[in-house]
């Protein structure tokens, strides 16, 4: 559902490439870390794009790269490579601490609260999270990523010695199409010295604060596959927490020893990866039970008056996503054609990085852009039904009960949105309407109109999707809560 079990051009490349860098750079290793594992993303964007997008088509070269890669299973073997452990801290005296992002804290001031907490603030979201709480418990303790790797200071020898390493490794490899360019050079020089020091910073931090959980939601990027690459090397625990809806890139290879994820669907698709299924518990979305949301939701009658929308109308609010702007204009063209002269007001409510320009559709009586300041909850709370492609948003208006229409424009091939069938996910779950043409789209807005049965049938296909979407049997936080006091 979240990506195909097979793989396609793209991926054969893509990890072929992989592969290759994990392999032949393996002995640039700093504390008994490989260090290209913790560079995925920025070689995978900074360095073999290009050539993963002019190969596409290229079957001798597909060929070559795959090493009889046949599906995301054998992906994951491959690129797994957790180092051996370097020493057990697992059983130290007076090692219990938990550490979690800075944005888990509302689930730790919930849950943990009787802990030893060391929250990491890493990025924005972390730092935004932590201001929103100035007082926090005395168990609790903050540590910032970015201000101690900026203050540390490691011999500029050791980084000499290592860059001189990756030249000689490189120069036996000039011939090769990625590793002899500039580009790679570059990445690799600049990443060899950001993984150093948050190893050295992250080691340091694990055994200063006796750390002995780890929690987090990413191990494609730093600091989330470096600290479960040391979870291995100290024999502690990393427990990988979904928090968005993710896809291939976006979690392969991993290392965790645990997955807390959103329900059925992902533990299934986990499984299919090579992940045992003994590792990968359901608990819901933590991301849903803790983001911040209006104390007070703005009601149907709020909206119409705020919009000036007719209490007549199906109020179907369209949430788009950052994909090129020709696929939203697609759409837009396919909702004017097919509500024109009904009783129906679109309402679009674009994604925080959608910049395109809606005034050309808005001109339509019938369709209105939602106010900047008009939360996402509030258009779940009031419309009668939702559009979108595969956002998280859909999962959530099947949480409010509206009805989905699963928009399925043609989308081009894209190194980051679009390489795989990820954007299918919704469509391949039956959680709605299917919508591929204006066609589609007049036959169901037509059905809606006119047919009770039609808008319960639609609502109730959301709530099949959900129910295995989302395991909503009990609070993700109490969940978690469990996990970690069974392991401690």
């Amino acid at each position: 559902m979240y990506g195909d079990h097979k793989l396609n051009n793209h991926l054969r490349i893509r990890y072929g490439l992989t592969k290759e860098f994990f392999e032949t750079f393996s002995s640039l290793s700093y504390s008994s870390i490989e260090l290209p594992l913790t560079m995925i993303y920025h070689y995978h964007f900074s360095v073999i794009k290009p050539f993963v997008n002019k190969h596409q088509t290229n079957n001798s070269y597909i060929k070559k790269k795959s090493y009889n890669f046949k599906s995301m299973k054998e992906v994951q073997k491959t690129l797994y490579r957790a180092p051996l452990c370097q020493k057990n801290l697992a059983n130290e005296p007076g090692r219990k601490a938990v550490l979690v992002p800075g944005a888990f804290l509302p689930m730790a001031l919930k849950s943990l609260k009787h802990h030893q907490v060391v929250l990491l603030i890493s990025n924005k979201n972390d730092e935004n999270t932590i201001k929103e709480y100035p007082r926090i418990p005395a168990n609790f303790s903050i540590f910032n990523l970015k201000q101690s790797t900026l203050s540390t200071k490691m011999p500029k020898k050791a980084f000499k010695n290592m860059k001189h390493r990756a030249n000689n490794l490189i120069r036996k490899q000039k011939n090769h199409e990625v590793f002899g360019t500039s580009s790679f050079k570059r990445m690799l020089h600049k990443q060899i010295v950001n993984s150093m020091k948050q190893i050295y910073v992250l080691q340091n931090l694990i055994r200063k604060r006796k750390i002995k959980i780890i929690l987090y939601l990413n191990e494609y990027i730093a600091p989330g596959n470096i600290l479960a690459l040391l979870a291995h090397k100290f024999n502690l625990t990393f427990i990988n927490v979904q928090y968005y809806l993710s896809t291939d890139a976006s979690i392969i290879p991993s290392r965790a020893h645990y997955y807390c994820v959103w329900g059925t669907y992902y533990k299934k698709w986990l499984e299919e990866r090579g992940i045992a299924g003994s590792k990968i518990l359901s608990i819901g979305s933590l991301r849903f039970e803790i983001q911040k949301t209006p104390a007070k939701l703005k009601n149907r009658l709020t909206v119409d008056k705020r919009l000036r929308i007719p209490h007549n109308h199906k109020l179907i609010t369209f949430f788009t996503q950052d994909y090129p702007g020709k696929v939203n204009s697609s759409m837009m063209n396919w909702i004017t054609h097919s509500i024109s002269n009904k009783p129906v007001t679109v309402v679009i409510k674009p994604h925080r990085r959608d910049h395109q320009d809606y005034s050309h559709f808005v001109k339509h009586k019938q369709i209105i852009l939602a106010p900047s300041n008009f939360h996402s909850y509030d258009l779940l709370n009031a419309s009668d039904h939702i559009m979108a492609i595969s956002s998280n948003i859909a999962i959530e208006g099947a949480m409010f009960k509206k009805g989905i229409i699963i928009l399925q424009p043609s989308i081009a091939y894209d190194f980051r949105y679009n390489y795989n069938d990820f954007y299918r996910h919704l469509a391949s779950a039956n959680a709605g309407a299917i919508i591929r043409n204006k066609h589609d789209m007049m036959h169901t807005i037509n059905n809606l109109l006119h047919s009770t049965q039609a808008e319960s049938a639609l609502i109730e296909k959301g709530q099949h999707c959900l129910k295995y979407t989302i395991d909503d049997a009990d609070l993700p936080s109490l969940r978690l809560r469990r996990l970690i006091d069974d392991l401690t």
